[in-house]
């Protein structure tokens, strides 16, 4: 069901928010991103689009807070072009290890909820140790796709 991945460093473009739920955050965050491949960038060009978007949530202390979401596009390659719309930022995420646990279907924030405390269990009864203060959730296919979709939670492993 899991299997640790070993490097995650890698560039990528990336914008930050809070919201209720990770289908708010996304409804703006995705289109800043597809706006920066789609030529809002200091060269004016376009990228093609990569996978996964990955969407790093950091949940809020309780059910009537925030929490906060960093949704990244991968960007192949050095030397991206810098964004020009506020709030989009050139990063690069640590090398780490994380569990994985894959789904299909069209994923939406109590979809990936379920998934990151279904693998959490597992995690645990298993005695594996991880750090349940964020998550990241990892997306493949176009909106467009409508069978055969791959979506996975990625739980880090405690250090």
């Amino acid at each position: 069901m899991m299997a640790p991945i070993a490097n995650l460093g890698a560039s990528w473009v990336s914008t930050k928010g809070e919201a209720m739920s990770m289908d708010e955050m996304m409804r703006g965050g995705f289109m800043k991103l597809f706006n920066y491949i789609s030529g809002s960038n200091a060269a004016k060009s376009k990228i093609d689009m990569t996978s996964p978007v990955l969407t790093k949530i950091e949940p809020g202390q309780g059910p009537a807070c925030n929490s906060k979401f960093t949704v990244n596009f991968y960007v192949p390659g050095s030397g991206s072009p810098a964004p020009t719309e506020a709030g989009v930022f050139l990063s690069n995420l640590p090398a780490m290890e994380v569990y994985v646990a894959a789904y299909g279907g069209y994923s939406s924030n109590d979809v990936a909820k379920a998934k990151a405390a279904e693998a959490m269990e597992a995690l645990k009864a298993a005695g594996e140790p991880f750090d349940a203060s964020y998550w990241f959730v990892a997306g493949y296919d176009s909106p467009y796709s409508v069978i055969g979709r791959h979506n996975e939670v990625w739980i880090p492993k405690k250090q």
